[in-house]
């Protein structure tokens, strides 16, 4: 990750992990492309990456769940002939049962998740396999491996970028290209902002609550040494493994016992 004068592409760059990825890359040297809904916030994180790290930060406001921005996006992708990172980050919860979302925000998170990540990783590997170099972070969740204890439509589209992002590994590896699916738990960021963190915190005592900071160094430390698969924090790679062990069955019948007020609340981010 040192400074070689490259551009790297941070989606959902507004706040936590989006906005440290930033940050991170622009402490290395890289010129960075970053995106977000929220246009004010988006600036002020680009104007302050660019004054503290002296780096041309270039900001593409949209929602990548409109296929015209996407489109774009891709575009200017394509047209660019120095990104060698690329981090899929973009995303959002929706802390509903499924029978009640509305069907335009089914379709917003489907296209945001799992289209969104295949377009630009489509559109950049070319330019990376020609230069036989480039890294991929496309951003999952431990969520994706725990049936009933997270919401439907949310693990349904994060399990895809995971096992989508290993699939993918095997076929880019020998060509030079780092890729990995990042598998964060509960972290503090705006992700969870309506949710109110301190509240979250108090009630899942037991799962710990990671910054942002830590997250995004294990990642990067993890995608350094080759690897595929990465899950911030001993506590959340436990988890992990109950999951692996415990039959599907076992584990439906766990989240059966919920109890209503864990309803209101998305345990695993």
């Amino acid at each position: 990750m040192e400074n070689n004068g490259s551009t790297a592409i941070i989606t959902g760059a507004t706040s936590g992990i989006g906005k440290e990825f930033a940050c991170r890359f622009a402490e290395k040297g890289y010129n960075l492309i970053i995106t977000g809904r929220r246009k004010s916030e988006l600036k002020k994180v680009a104007k302050a990456i660019s004054t503290d790290y002296r780096v041309d930060v270039q900001v593409i406001i949209g929602d990548l769940a409109d296929q015209q921005y996407r489109q774009e996006l891709c575009n200017r992708i394509k047209e660019a002939c120095d990104i060698d990172a690329l981090v899929n980050n973009a995303g959002f919860g929706i802390d509903q049962s499924f029978y009640t979302i509305a069907i335009e925000e089914i379709r917003s998170m489907i296209l945001t998740h799992t289209l969104a990540t295949v377009e630009l990783t489509h559109a950049v590997l070319p330019g990376m396999i020609e230069r036989r170099r480039g890294m991929i972070i496309n951003v999952s969740s431990l969520g994706a491996f725990m049936p009933g204890l997270t919401r439907s439509l949310y693990l349904g589209t994060k399990s895809f970028v995971h096992y989508f992002t290993e699939a993918l590994s095997t076929e880019v590896r020998p060509l030079g290209i780092r890729i990995q699916s990042l598998c964060p738990g509960m972290t503090r960021s705006d992700f969870h902002r309506n949710m109110q963190n301190e509240k979250l915190e108090k009630k899942l005592r037991l799962i710990p609550f990671m910054s942002p900071e830590e997250v995004v160094n294990t990642s990067l430390v993890s995608v350094e040494k080759g690897r595929i698969f990465c899950i911030p924090g001993a506590i959340n790679k436990l988890f992990y493994f109950i999951a692996k062990v415990l039959p599907v069955r076992v584990f439906m019948q766990i989240a059966g016992f919920r109890k209503e007020d864990a309803l209101e609340l998305n345990p695993l981010g």
